[in-house]
């Protein structure tokens, strides 16, 4: 952050009261004027002097008024020392047969891929790791700056990556949680899951819990359409639909209800998985401006303060209100 920021205290909504004591001050001058014209009628000009400086008067008095009201917001601005403020953020992709589904394109996975590739692009300041996950978790890379490198990592994933099959919430998230085992949770940390929601495990509420309780928030991006699709996959005759025990297609239908209430449990957002950058819109959104806000909260990060400007000037104009005479003789 290099520009105009606020850090507004808890006490914030009492700037509020600003305006209404700045129209309790005209209305009481108003009800003064009027008390004087009553006590002395068409002598007031002569006895007390014509009016003089009254718009000046008023607008030096809203304006003083206002950078006060600013003041009390406490902006900031300038870059703060030290490194940029920067998400700490493990993504979870989704490698169960299911993400092979063609109702993205080309597939749900490759549409997952695209977006880690959009992130990776975008030059993000943050720490990102990459879990791969479906009935069960494996790292594939450490949290790292390095966003290249790591959408390259992800790229090169497939479902024959992990030998168990299905798709295991729980392990993912657990997984992931453990990169924040030693460094603590906060608002710069967060779990992503990339997938279609075909949760074949139990836990997964549980687990977000779990890294709620430790500060991570957990967000979940869902990959596929409303219809759901059939699964193509390699057979021995080339690409076959994949099939159940009875020998019926099976159609894999993404879970946006089952996603939509663990990003609501976990304090993130849900979005849908497009392959367009939706990943990206969940840091820009969402990410980003957390761990902007947690350096704000540090006062070994926190840019430098300027409230004393709009202070000093808001003093200089009460006072060049009172100073401007209320009439001339």
């Amino acid at each position: 952050m290099t520009g105009l920021d606020w850090l507004p205290p808890a006490s914030w909504p009492l700037v509020l009261l600003v305006p209404l004591l700045a129209w309790m001050a005209v209305r009481g001058e108003r009800r003064r004027r009027e008390r004087q014209q009553a006590a002395f009628g068409r002598r007031t000009a002569a006895v007390l002097g014509r009016p003089a400086f009254v718009r000046a008067r008023a607008v030096c008095g809203w304006l003083g008024a206002l950078c006060c009201a600013i003041a009390l917001l406490q902006p900031l601005a300038g870059a703060p020392p030290g490194a940029p403020a920067r998400p700490e953020v493990v993504l979870c992709l989704d490698l169960s047969r299911s993400m092979l589904a063609r109702d993205l394109r080309p597939d749900r996975l490759r549409a997952a891929q695209a977006d880690i590739r959009a992130l990776a692009d975008a030059a993000l300041p943050a720490r990102v790791g990459l879990v791969a996950f479906a009935g069960t978790a494996e790292w594939i890379a450490p949290r790292t700056d390095d966003l290249q490198s790591l959408a390259v990592l992800a790229a090169g994933l497939d479902p024959s990556r992990l030998a168990r099959g299905g798709t295991d919430l729980a392990a993912a998230i657990d997984t992931a949680l453990s990169a924040f085992a030693r460094g603590g949770g906060g608002e710069h940390a967060g779990i992503v899951l990339l997938t279609d929601g075909e949760d074949f495990a139990d836990g997964a509420l549980a687990a977000v819990q779990r890294a709620v309780a430790a500060g991570v928030s957990v967000s979940t991006l869902a990959y596929g359409s409303d219809g759901g699709s059939k699964i193509v996959v390699e057979g021995d005759d080339g690409e076959v639909f994949l099939q159940d025990g009875s020998g019926a297609d099976v159609i894999s239908v993404p879970d946006r209800a089952a996603l939509a209430a663990l990003a609501a449990a976990g304090g993130g957002t849900f979005a849908n998985g497009d392959g367009q950058g939706a990943l990206l819109r969940v840091f820009t959104d969402l990410l980003l401006p957390r761990a902007q806000r947690a350096a704000h909260r540090d006062p070994t990060r926190q840019p430098p303060h300027v409230f004393q400007w709009p202070l000093l000037l808001g003093v200089l104009l009460s006072m060049l209100a009172l100073a401007l005479p209320e009439r001339r003789r």
